[in-house]
């Protein structure tokens, strides 16, 4: 599961209002001018909740950060996701990719950024996929319901002859012949020894170039290869923990982008169900240890303590109120409109412990809100 506390550089520095905007990505719209439109209602409902729930706050150290993403689709160029979300601080601006679609603009104005639309974000990760052959290879990224390939930097290593040339292949002076994401070699030296040498020499590259480039610890890498394949670039790379246990062990010689699409979209939403099991069984066995909550105060309680590990909140759930250092508040005007498992969601996270959002039937308990815990209650 993807861990949404990578973004607390956002509420480490400043103490808010946030405005968060989620909104489909406008480059992946094929109307632009329906997406200029949708844009300006979304400035329009920012404008209209800073006004209201912060009457006193300088709305243009918020508007003039927006603006630029509302005004110039030139603006999206680096967002690769569908939908993305726009979090704004008082000095601070993030922008995040999104896993899941967004088919509506949902803006929301509150002391915290919205943990819990981003939360969303969580269970269905966003991969790297290595499609890997014997002398070549292609690198993608993207979730279940998108993927895109990636143009490689100026170092990147090209083809196997290409990266090691005539000095550093051991396998002899090689012609190759590709069959089926493998390699025929002929030559004058021909020894199985040496010329996977060669392979795992050529492998090392490749993983060494993605460890340079990527942010693999956050963006894990499928293999799409043959098995043999698999096991000589996990042979290469020197922190196996960087590659996924998810994998494609078939040939990705020759298949087209939607091929590929739907062969890594198979793989990632199998494990996205093998996480909910792992879920659920974490649950049972915190349980059992009496290290689960879902009880409100209990939860409120914990929260303020730094005993939450994991909160876990079904999609959509609303309840009224909010959350400081002094305790829960529920008269005021900002606090009736305020969602109070968000500020719950906040505490944790600023407690390093995780926020994971689930769709109701995927809750390990038939309630809106759960806790598992760092040690008993």
């Amino acid at each position: 599961m993807r861990d949404i506390n990578r973004l607390t550089n956002i509420i480490s520095t400043t103490t808010g209002p946030y405005l968060t905007v989620v909104m489909p990505n406008p480059n992946t719209v094929s109307d632009r001018s329906k997406a200029k439109i949708k844009m300006k209602q979304v400035l329009s409902d920012a404008t209209e909740q800073l006004m209201q729930i912060y009457p006193g706050i300088d709305m243009s150290d918020y508007l003039d950060k927006l603006g630029p993403y509302l005004s110039d689709i030139n603006n999206w160029s680096d967002v690769t996701s569908p939908s993305c979300a726009i979090i704004i601080g008082p000095d601070n601006l993030q922008v995040v990719d999104l896993n899941h679609e967004v088919t509506a603009s949902i803006v929301s104005v509150s002391d915290h950024p919205d943990w819990l639309t981003l939360g969303k974000n969580t269970l269905e990760q966003e991969h790297l996929i290595l499609t890997l052959n014997q002398d070549s290879y292609k690198v993608f990224q993207g979730t279940d319901n998108h993927l895109v390939e990636l143009s490689l930097h100026d170092d990147a290593p090209g083809t196997l002859p290409e990266t090691l040339g005539s000095n550093e292949l051991k396998g002899g002076q090689l012609n190759l012949r590709s069959f089926n994401g493998g390699v025929n070699f002929h030559g004058n030296n021909e020894k199985s020894q040496e010329v996977k040498n060669d392979q795992l020499n050529y492998y090392q590259k490749i993983a060494a170039y993605l460890s340079d480039h990527y942010p693999l610890t956050k963006l894990p890498v499928i293999l799409f290869a043959l098995p043999q394949n698999i096991a000589v670039f996990r042979e290469a790379m020197n922190d196996d923990s960087l590659i996924s246990h998810l994998t494609e062990p078939s040939s990705p010689s020759k298949l087209s982008l939607a091929e590929i699409s739907q062969r890594v979209s198979s793989v990632i939403k199998k494990g996205v169900e093998h996480s909910l099991v792992d879920l659920q069984t974490d649950y049972q066995n915190l349980n059992d240890a009496q290290q689960t909550t879902e009880d409100l105060s209990q939860i409120v309680d914990c929260a303020l303590k730094g005993q939450i590990e994991t909160l876990i909140v079904c999609e959509g759930a609303f309840s009224s109120g909010s959350l400081t250092s002094g305790g829960l508040e529920f008269e005021s005007e900002y606090s009736q409109h305020n969602n109070l498992y968000n500020d719950i969601a906040n505490c944790v996270i600023e407690n390093s412990g995780h926020l994971i959002v689930l769709q109701k039937e995927q809750m390990p308990v038939n309630s809106d809100i759960c806790a598992m815990l760092r040690y008993p209650i």
